[in-house]
């Protein structure tokens, strides 16, 4: 029996584990906020990054780039992987890693395309462009 494969995606903004903004130091040396704000990594900001052209583009984006394992097709694999990964103060993607995965091929296939996303509009804090935490989930469905 033949199988139509669609690729389904949902995402949600970011996931806020704080409702008051909760900011992760990675160094110290400083009590000046202002002069830490490049050593931290924010899960919430004034202004959340975005990616260009907003939420529309990056559903057109991901949609367009993520391809179905093979190897997941064959053996009927489904689920939502969570990759989270750090837009910087300058716009990039980096660190991503997988939260919560589903199988090897469908995990490596996501952080491909995460890693291969293009530059953000950066997070600002204060109207200053810092680094911020985004999560994305990316399910992957097969329909007959």
């Amino acid at each position: 029996m033949l199988k139509k494969i669609f690729f389904l995606m949902y995402m949600f903004a970011i996931l806020f584990p704080s409702a008051f903004g909760q900011v992760i130091t990675t160094t110290t040396g400083s009590n000046n906020v202002a002069a830490d704000t490049a050593n931290h990594i924010y899960e919430y900001t004034d202004v959340m990054p975005e990616f260009p052209g907003g939420s529309p583009a990056l559903y057109y984006y991901l949609s367009s780039h993520l391809k179905y394992p093979k190897k997941a097709m064959e053996d009927s694999v489904q689920g939502t992987v969570y990759i989270k990964f750090i837009v910087d103060h300058n716009g990039k993607v980096v660190e991503p890693k997988v939260l919560r995965g589903v199988s090897a091929e469908i995990d490596a296939e996501a952080l491909r395309v995460i890693q291969e996303l293009p530059d953000w509009n950066p997070g600002r804090m204060n109207g200053k462009p810092v680094d911020v935490y985004y999560t994305i989930p990316l399910k992957f469905t097969l329909m007959e």
